[in-house]
């Protein structure tokens, strides 16, 4: 048989455009057992799909969730459970254990800047949306699968992940200040502290990342969140010469376990070079110590 190769540019692009719309799985979640008023046991199963959109030059991100009836040992039904939706701005989602509540890390640019949201979902209700950005604990969340984590409590009253740490703004020494234009005590003292805070003269200094695919990802640190009260607090105890990472609840939620990767002797190039000095820590939530 004889192999045909395409040259007119008209028929490559035809043929790209075909191609595009099958789209390709980068994720699946099975949910838990669950089951019916008539003995039978099914689970969700809850799935993520990237396509390219030509029309607006971009991937879309879109799930799609199916439904398994099994007897716990054979697939007695299958098929998909709605119709396909796309996920605007999201980074992470995580369903709770008892698949009730769903965590999702969402990023929208708003007035120009990125900005992070950690939403709390009930059903077909949102509960909270936290802006995590605005809180100002921590640096961008971390969504890759290195360090990146969001899971949630046993007791599904937290959550845990991994964030960039924060760093104290900086400016130029010959930085002007700016006149004030609000006389609100709250937003003089915001800014007090903000500038009291400010670092001048390192606003060129070079931070170490973990290279090509982690660009920007410096020093992870482990942060949970009270769903109830919305606190975002960042886990106290890890050694600052490693990167935190792949972290997840102890039982009992007494404390957290996760892998750690040593800074030294370089950080660069993990993700082709994956053989680095690393251990798995433990946090003691309880005693505060690694």
């Amino acid at each position: 048989m004889e192999l045909q190769v395409i040259t007119k540019p008209e028929e490559i692009a035809k043929l790209y455009r075909e191609l595009s719309l099958f789209p390709s799985l980068s994720r699946a979640d099975v949910g838990p057992v669950i089951t019916s008023q008539y003995g039978g046991k099914y689970s969700n199963i809850y799935t993520e799909w990237s396509q390219r959109d030509l029309e607006r030059n971009e991937n879309v991100k879109f799930c799609r969730q199916y439904i398994v009836f099994h007897d716990d040992k054979s697939v007695v039904f299958s098929g998909a459970s709605g119709n396909c939706t796309e996920i605007k701005g999201e980074i992470l989602s995580k369903d709770s254990p008892s698949g009730e509540m769903k965590a999702v890390v969402r990023e929208f640019t708003v007035k120009g800047e990125e900005t992070q949201f950690l939403e709390i979902w009930s059903k077909n209700i949102k509960m909270k949306s936290i802006n995590l950005t605005a809180l100002k604990k921590h640096g961008k969340v971390y969504e890759d699968d290195q360090f990146g984590s969001l899971v949630w409590s046993h007791s599904e009253t937290h959550l845990l992940y991994v964030a960039e740490k924060k760093r104290p703004k900086t400016e130029s020494f010959f930085q002007t200040e700016p006149p004030e234009l609000s006389s609100i005590e709250d937003e003089e003292e915001a800014t007090r502290v903000e500038k009291k805070e400010t670092v001048k003269g390192e606003q060129f200094v070079y931070h170490e990342d973990w290279g090509e695919t982690f660009v920007n990802k410096s020093h992870p640190v482990l942060c949970v969140l009270d769903i109830e009260g919305g606190i975002v607090s960042v886990l106290e105890g890890v050694p600052e010469n490693i990167s935190p990472g792949q972290a997840f609840w102890a039982p009992g939620d007494t404390g957290v376990v996760f892998v750690g990767w040593w800074h030294e002797p370089f950080r660069l190039g993990i993700k082709y070079s994956p053989n680095r000095r690393s251990s798995l820590f433990y946090v003691d939530l309880t005693g505060g110590k690694c």
